[in-house]
């Protein structure tokens, strides 16, 4: 998904949903950039000012619309409900993989620093912020991003690193973050 600047919320829960598809075997694509996606999410009275479109917003809007549109016509439904959903707040990596083995694909929230989060490609891990408390908004560097997280691995040291695709592009791309980086998983 070509990445659409401050809505990154928008090309996560559409690949999410196209990969959730996928997943159970029914072959879809969607529009990438989802573009009516957006410009109905933009449309709505869920843009934030200078923080973009809450992906929970983006659910939203989907469900108002009957489900997200595939590029030959059919419609993959959406409740408007979010099922399942697991926040940091001390979580166990078993709990976060058990998570992911449960519902994966699923839509990941991490407070990025994007310099060092663009740097980790291949296997170099995107651990975040070492304290919340660093977290500034006023840091045109720094911001909230969503991405869609298909998987985990464990190391040999009993750490866990979750495999996320970035939609910067129409494939990625892929990335690895360590658990305690994200904020959320839905």
């Amino acid at each position: 998904m070509s990445f659409l600047s401050d809505t990154c919320s928008v090309s996560a829960v559409a690949l999410c949903i196209e990969a959730k598809f996928h997943k159970y075997g029914f072959r879809c694509t969607i529009e990438r950039p989802p573009h009516r996606l957006l410009q109905d999410c933009l449309d709505s009275s869920f843009l934030e000012p200078d923080e973009g479109i809450p992906a929970i917003r983006v659910i939203e809007v989907l469900s108002k619309r009957g489900g997200l549109t595939t590029t030959n016509g059919l419609i993959l439904p959406i409740t408007g409900r979010i099922p399942h959903w697991i926040e940091n707040e001390g979580w166990s990596m078993k709990e976060v993989a058990e998570f992911i083995y449960e519902h994966g694909p699923v839509i990941a929230v991490v407070w990025v620093v994007r310099h060092e989060f663009r740097a980790c490609i291949g296997d170099v891990v995107y651990y975040g912020l070492p304290d919340r408390s660093l977290r500034d908004r006023e840091d045109k560097d720094q911001c909230m991003h969503v991405v869609v997280c298909f998987g985990y691995r464990f190391t040999q040291s009993f750490d866990l690193h979750l495999s996320i695709m970035d939609s910067s592009t129409d494939d990625g791309p892929t990335r690895w973050l360590h658990y305690t980086s994200v904020d959320g998983l839905y």
